[in-house]
């Protein structure tokens, strides 16, 4: 098994639970324990490059997502309207 630790800066901290869904959906070989600010991922199938990897990619991916998701609402308001 393969493990590779995480602390999350204050700056990502809001991302990483969702990253952490976002990866266990779409990677169901690597398993994530959460603890507070860190978080240990593991696999038996990947190395610890491609776990790091998929984690950068995945704290990218919430991380987009979640500050693009005001000016979206907003532009969804005013189609509505």
């Amino acid at each position: 098994m393969v493990a590779v630790s995480w602390a999350a800066e204050p700056a990502f901290s809001a991302y990483v639970q969702s990253a952490a869904d976002w990866v266990h959906a779409f990677y169901p070989d690597i398993n994530v324990a959460i603890d507070g600010q860190a978080c240990l991922l593991s696999s038996d199938a990947r190395t610890a490059s491609a776990i790091t990897l998929i984690w950068d990619s995945a704290l990218a991916n919430e991380r987009l997502f979640i500050s693009n998701a005001a000016p979206r609402r907003a532009m969804i308001e005013m189609l509505i309207r």
